[in-house]
């Protein structure tokens, strides 16, 4: 009789595996966590710019999880999500077309009372919410430690991590981001291009409050958001030609 290691193998410990992780330990399943960067990492309040729209559904999620005190100080509402596209700027430039999108959180019928649109939160505070709900549940977590190949045998996945060390499950899941062992070892290709763009990120103070709306340009050269974030602040990505 084969002897498991845990019920699920997790590869990657980022928002994707760590919400598996503690979704799966809530439900009495046994998750164990691999990782390639020192967990601790997780927890420190680097800030890199970085920040994501998170549907509602995720943070019900989040919430039903035990995570919303830990996140909910940091999550900034979107209560308006306004979509136009523009022109380059100069005065010889077209006038900016009349046409746009309007979304209002308050005309969503089926919303849960006063429920946003979504919520922006910086990646720093996501990340260590998720550490320390994991670290809170006891679920073993591996690293720094990287999974190096994943094959599957007649009765379990078995999974030899990078030290050479070799764990078994029934179940392998590949939570990798841009990371193709478990993805390739279960046979799933991708077809991917590159847009000759460059994405920059960065996060500014506002002289007046943005009001929780969220603003999204589609210019000639790509995309410009400007996105709220709590303490009157925004996230803006801004995507320009190479």
């Amino acid at each position: 009789m084969t002897r498991f290691d845990a019920d699920v193998i997790i590869a990657g410990a980022g928002m994707a595996g760590a919400t598996l992780a503690l979704a799966l330990k809530g439900g009495g399943i046994e998750p164990l966590l691999v990782d390639p960067l020192p967990f601790e990492t997780q927890l420190e309040p680097t800030f890199d710019g970085r920040s994501s729209a998170i549907a509602c559904s995720c943070f019900r999620q989040w919430r039903t999880l035990g995570l919303a005190p830990l996140l909910e100080p940091y999550a900034e509402r979107m209560n308006e999500i306004l979509v136009t596209d523009g022109r380059s700027p100069g005065a010889a430039s077209p006038a900016q077309t009349p046409f746009f999108l309007h979304f209002d959180a308050s005309e969503i019928a089926d919303r849960v009372e006063g429920e946003p649109l979504g919520y922006m939160l910086e990646n720093r505070r996501t990340r260590a919410a998720l550490a320390e709900g994991v670290t809170a549940a006891g679920i073993p977590v591996l690293a720094p430690e990287r999974v190096a190949s994943v094959s599957v045998k007649p009765d379990c996945a078995e999974v030899t991590l990078a030290s050479g060390r070799v764990l078994r499950a029934p179940l392998v899941v590949g939570a990798e981001g841009r990371g193709p062992i478990v993805r390739k070892a279960a046979g799933i290709d991708v077809t991917g291009w590159d847009y000759p763009q460059t994405g920059v990120v960065c996060t500014v103070k506002l002289q007046h409050g943005h009001g929780g709306v969220a603003h999204e340009y589609f210019l000639p050269g790509g995309p410009f958001a400007i996105l709220p974030l709590t303490d009157d602040r925004a996230s803006l990505v801004w995507t320009e030609k190479r």
